[in-house]
């Protein structure tokens, strides 16, 4: 059965620690290898000021760092936001993460009978416990009298967070990242799969309560068994495997750790956990093999964890790291032939321009009507170009019919460029701004010789290359 390949987007991880934030850029490297970069670190981020949070995280971050276009920082990576501890409720409840997706409307309609506040100003989200069999049996009061049925035992943890307190955060970064979608939102403890204690048959996280009270997460092999419960003393605390950072600047080395496991959760454990906000990665249905090797793993490891998890780890590293290789051919395949048609349909459509009984005897016509097109860069368009013998005139719509306009006039193949008339403004094809429409006229120049290295140089003088899909060029 056929596998469609599905690279690792780079994701960008926003840690809110304490009053500030850390900020993780993680990819994978062309062989595979796990590559994370902490771009900056927030003393302080005040949700009250917008502006003034959002420059704060655009300078922390530099959007020029980011991959993708640089006129839409954000729009090449996957964001992921994790609230600082203490942002979201908790309530252990007897229903598995497959229970949740399908009662989710119903247990957000009835939100405000779970937790201390409005329905309508709850986000959910949700983490699936695992079964300990090892876990000594925890005494319990005797049930009264009337209650005839055992009360069931939980199976996952439901968490709720006001949109007051995850609006303000998600709008700082909007603003800094403007061309960010689907901005996924977790809490600290939704990292916890992905925190690199999958080795361990028992693993205690110690969170730091903003309160000053003192919090651990139970884990078994990495699946969190138990949450947010209290030490029983100063030396069950002590005996954390892991701490959760409660401070950027201190503790930016830990933070950075629960950035990258915010990254990385909704790979390893699409079935445990399910964000506040966004989509998750894609699931079974694209990665049944994967899935099907790391579930061999897990079951190996448990009945026998002598066998080293290195092993199951390279394997699934290998796995995916043959996946973004193929994806990228892929790519590279149809980013090709889409310029193949674009260059074919151009030469076409020149040649049929020049075979009328005007420009037959032009034999410079491929390289103005090049050159034409070229003037207008990406992402603008024209919508219609006549080139004759002695002119040209191109109308279409760019972010500045200024830019246009000079490119015009340094070409080597026109001369006085002029606007027709003024410029008028229409919306983008995104709805994001405002661009420039243009009406512009050129006189053409003829070169007595063509240049030697016409057919294989730039003729535009412009070192810049664009894409002829516009809408609607004649």
């Amino acid at each position: 059965m056929a596998m469609t390949p599905t690279p690792f987007k780079p994701v960008l991880s926003i840690v809110c620690v304490g009053e500030g934030a850390v900020a993780v850029l993680v990819r994978r490297s062309p062989l595979g290898r796990l590559d994370a970069r902490r771009l900056g670190c927030v003393e302080r981020l005040d949700p009250a000021d917008p502006a003034r949070a959002a420059a704060t995280l655009r300078d922390a971050i530099g959007p020029a760092r980011l991959p993708g276009p640089a006129s839409k920082p954000g729009a090449g990576v996957s964001v992921v936001l994790t609230l600082p501890a203490g942002a979201a409720a908790l309530r252990p409840i007897a229903m598995s993460r497959r229970e949740f997706d399908a009662a989710k409307p119903e247990l957000a309609a009835a939100a405000d009978e779970l937790f201390p506040f409005l329905a309508a100003d709850a986000d959910l989200g949700f983490i699936e416990l695992a079964h300990d069999p090892d876990a000594p049996a925890a005494p319990t009061p005797s049930p009264p009298e009337d209650d005839a049925a055992a009360r069931p035992q939980p199976r996952g943890v439901l968490l709720a967070a006001p949109a007051a307190r995850v609006e303000p955060l998600l709008n700082a970064v909007r603003t800094a990242l403007p061309g960010a979608r689907n901005i996924a939102v977790l809490t600290h403890e939704m990292a916890l799969p992905a925190l690199g204690l999958q080795h361990l048959p028992r693993a205690r996280v110690l969170e730091r309560s903003p309160l000053g009270v003192d919090l651990l997460h139970h884990l078994r092999f990495g699946r969190p068994v138990e949450l947010a419960v209290p030490p029983r003393d100063d030396t069950d605390a002590d005996a954390a495997d892991a701490v959760l950072p409660t401070d950027p600047i201190h503790h930016a080395a830990a933070a950075t750790d629960v950035a990258i496991a915010a990254a990385l959760v909704a790979r390893l454990a699409p079935a445990v956990v399910a964000p506040l906000r966004g989509r998750p990665a894609p699931q079974a249905a694209r990665f049944a093999a994967a899935a099907a090797l790391l579930a061999a793993a897990a079951v190996l490891a448990i009945a026998a964890f002598e066998i080293a998890d290195a092993r199951f780890d390279a394997a699934a590293d290998r796995l995916v790291a043959q996946q973004a290789a193929i994806a990228d051919a892929f790519d590279q395949a149809d980013e090709a032939r889409r310029e193949l048609q674009r260059l074919t349909a151009l030469i076409q459509g020149t040649r049929a321009r020049g075979a009328g009984p005007d420009h037959a005897d032009d034999p410079a016509l491929l390289l103005a009507f090049t050159a034409a097109h070229a003037t207008v860069p990406e992402p603008g368009y024209l919508s219609a170009l006549r080139l004759g013998p002695d002119a040209v005139r191109l109308s279409g719509a760019a972010p500045r019919a200024q830019t246009v306009l000079q490119r015009l006039e340094s070409s080597p193949f026109f001369a006085g460029a002029r606007p027709v008339t003024a410029y008028g403004r229409i919306e983008s094809p995104n709805g994001d701004d405002d661009w420039e429409t243009f009406e512009l006229v050129a006189e053409r120049v003829r070169p007595t010789e063509p240049p030697s290295d016409a057919p294989s140089a730039d003729p535009r003088g412009l070192g810049e290359e664009r894409s002829s899909s516009g809408g609607g060029r004649s």
